[in-house]
């Protein structure tokens, strides 16, 4: 798809330019992504299956602003999950929808989830 080469370059200029902190790769970006959902309570061993579910992109969302889920709407649809994370990041943050769920969900790739 289109669309993933797209993410793919844009996440190839984000870490270039601005994500890097000067390891090779993508691995840096990737640690220090980890390191801090770790240190704010998001417990995540990786970007594909951890967070694919939706359920820790909510929780994240309830860490920047809490209050604004209330933990009864994760449910075990993972699309709805991240359906959900998109749209209240798009109307409490102002972050455009670039994805679509089921990018997220069907066809994890670490390199989309972190962006």
């Amino acid at each position: 798809r289109n669309m993933n080469l797209i993410l793919g370059l844009i996440w190839t200029l984000i870490l270039r330019y601005q994500v890097s902190d000067g390891s090779s790769g993508d691995s840096g970006a990737r640690r220090a992504l980890l390191d801090w959902l770790r240190s704010i309570g998001i417990h995540v061993n990786d970007l594909t299956k951890d967070w694919c579910d939706g359920k820790q992109i909510l929780n994240l969302i309830n860490k920047i602003r809490p209050g604004t889920l209330d933990e009864s709407c994760m449910t075990d649809d993972a699309v709805a999950n991240v359906q959900l994370a998109l749209d209240t990041a798009q109307s409490e943050f102002g972050i455009p929808v670039v994805i679509d769920a089921t990018d997220m969900t069907e066809v994890s790739n670490e390199l989309v989830n972190m962006t």
